[in-house]
């Protein structure tokens, strides 16, 4: 009997002393015990019951068999998403909240974050719009901008990316949603190379397109179809710019096959003498023109300037020698043409200083 006296008086110490000065009722107690519990058993259930069906789906309507692995991932987030929110829903109304009131509620502190939350519903957005798009999937090598590489993930607000460098980039979704994007491995998996190099002026044109076919032709990841194709770019100051077309089956590889393309064609060039050219200046020494009539007589006698010098590009040694001569003879017509530009310019001062000095002595000019 002592133990009951012993429990009530903690009772009443309990409540005269702790619950009553922070103005708690007995019905408060009561109330609490009640909901409490079942507030959170709701919770217990809906989680238990979100986690079942979600696998249920991924085990029938949502498997990979019959939906999109991407499509299957995002409607599986949503399906948690919509029984989470129904779930808390009826415990709130168990617990004795009004919804409408919470919802109103929410709405304002929603309204408050919708500034500083943009990005992120960008983001979410933007992942949408890729599941539905699917511009590309996980494995495919894609480009975005600077990020080259293979998707390892698509989330709901980013996609994670890694490099050939072993880079683990992570892009939001919504750069992804407004940018251009390259995928090398969907549709068609195979990739053209393009190779330029440069032959001099002097080399044989068909004997280097024999060449650059041969390169491509004997490199074992390089595809015989479609062919390799040589095209004539552009004539260059110091030689012919032409072009190695060839397609690869891996896109991955790409920087390795065109260095180890670079690597066979200067081989090939040096060992049937292709030459590729690199700029020369061809240097010419006019000491056998006239010098320019700079004095106001030409009887004056003209003080030595000394040699002139004028650098020419050229595509080489030899073309610089043929055309040495042919610059030396435009220079001295151009130095002729300017001396006598100079003369008549001069001569034309002169009268008409003469006219003017005429016309003030005779008192005509103001």
């Amino acid at each position: 009997m002592w133990h009951g006296s012993l429990v009530e008086w903690l009772r009443a110490v309990w409540w005269r002393f702790i619950l009553e000065p922070i103005g708690i009722e007995p019905w408060h107690i009561t109330w609490a015990t009640e909901r409490i519990p079942r507030f959170f058993l709701i919770l217990l259930l809906v989680y238990v019951s979100t986690k079942a069906i979600v696998w249920l789906s991924s085990k029938t309507i949502l498997s990979p068999r019959r939906v999109d692995p991407m499509l299957s991932a995002l409607l599986k987030r949503l399906l948690q998403v919509l029984f989470l929110f129904v779930g808390v829903s009826v415990a709130l109304l168990v617990f004795g909240i009004n919804i409408l009131d919470l919802a109103l509620a929410l709405g304002l502190v929603g309204a408050a974050l919708a500034l500083g939350l943009q990005n992120t519903v960008a983001n979410i957005m933007g992942g949408i719009n890729l599941v539905t798009d699917r511009p590309f999937e996980v494995g495919d090598r894609i480009q975005i901008g600077d990020f080259w590489g293979d998707v390892e993930e698509i989330g709901l607000r980013s996609t994670r990316i890694l490099t050939s460098r072993r880079e683990f980039v992570i892009v939001p979704n919504r750069l992804m949603d407004e940018r251009e994007i390259w995928n090398y491995t969907k549709r068609y998996p195979e990739l053209r190379v393009e190779i330029d190099s440069s032959i001099s002026y002097d080399s044989d044109m068909e004997r280097a397109r024999t060449l650059m076919k041969n390169v491509a032709r004997r490199h074992e990841d390089v595809l015989s179809f479609p062919r390799p194709r040589i095209l004539v770019r552009e004539f260059l100051d110091s030689g012919v710019k032409m072009e190695l077309q060839c397609y690869i089956q891996d896109a991955r590889e790409r920087y390795r096959i065109s260095s180890e393309l670079r690597q066979a064609m200067k081989q090939a060039f040096d060992e049937h003498g292709v030459e590729i050219p690199y700029p020369y200046r061809t240097l010419v020494d006019k000491k056998d023109l006239p010098e320019p009539q700079r004095g106001a007589d030409p009887g004056t006698p003209q003080e030595p300037m000394g040699p002139r010098r004028v650098l020419v590009a050229t595509a080489g040694a030899g073309p610089a020698l043929r055309k040495a001569d042919t610059i030396v003879k435009i220079a001295q017509r151009l130095n002729e043409s300017l001396g006598t530009v100079k003369s008549r310019i001069r001569r034309g001062l002169i009268q008409l200083k003469e006219l003017l000095r005429t016309q003030y002595e005779k008192g005509t000019l103001p």
